[in-house]
């Protein structure tokens, strides 16, 4: 089943498209070709799918993307008959966490229940009179801190999803962006390298059907994406 998207999500890094006129080929045998490149590349942490756009709002028609995901990253190719010709596409976005209210909400929930907990303990412990609740009232600042620890581990070991995401979330993931997951020159090298991976695939393939049908090859500044920003 083809997971259903929206047309405009994340935020656009790079965009390329280009029209072959009086050419035909089949999309989905066009996406198959493109997953086969990427795995022959070996691209670490790469996973690919469909994913179905809708043409525009409510009832409308929707149409088959094939996505190449590295951690927060979308690589969306678009391959589709339009007249006499056939129409190529693909854009590169950073994809938000879209559940980033409800991961704030699971680490308020945790954080302020592991306070919670000495701090309740502590007080019925005082109300009958026993000298061990002052020894528990402090150890709820302890807690606290702990159950940090442990939503910033699960979120470093990737076990909350790709951390990337994570400063995507209100408040916390301002701090969590500066300290876990800064801008640095690897990290937009990093993405780069995916494009270019993604897009050598992309261009190989439509190199292969045009010379099969005795198409001209893009030239170099058919080939050149539009480039946003790569810093946040």
């Amino acid at each position: 089943m083809v997971p259903q998207g929206k047309p405009a999500v994340g935020r656009v890094l790079s965009h390329w498209h280009a029209m072959a006129e009086s050419f035909a080929t089949s999309s989905m045998d066009f996406y198959r070709a493109v997953e086969e490149d990427i795995a022959a590349r070996e691209i670490p942490d790469v996973r690919c799918s469909r994913v179905e756009f809708k043409e525009s709002g409510i009832g409308s028609a929707g149409r088959e993307y094939l996505r190449v995901e590295r951690g927060d990253l979308a690589f969306d190719v678009c391959a589709a008959p339009f007249g006499r010709g056939f129409f190529f596409s693909w854009w590169l976005s950073r994809q938000p966490l879209h559940a980033r209210w409800v991961v704030l909400l699971f680490f308020v929930v945790i954080v302020g229940g592991a306070m919670a907990l000495p701090t309740v303990g502590g007080l019925i412990l005082m109300t009958a009179n026993s000298c061990l609740g002052l020894m528990i009232l402090p150890l709820s600042p302890l807690a606290g801190v702990l159950a940090v620890v442990g939503c910033v581990v699960a979120a470093r070991t990737g076990r909350l999803g790709p951390d990337e995401k994570f400063v995507d979330v209100p408040l916390i993931g301002w701090i969590y962006g500066r300290l876990f997951r800064p801008e640095t020159y690897y990290s937009v090298d990093t993405t780069t390298m995916f494009q270019e991976s993604v897009r050598r695939s992309v261009n190989g393939v439509i190199d292969g059907l045009f010379e099969a049908q005795g198409i001209r090859a893009l030239t170099e500044a058919e080939r050149k994406p539009t480039v946003r920003d790569l810093i946040k």
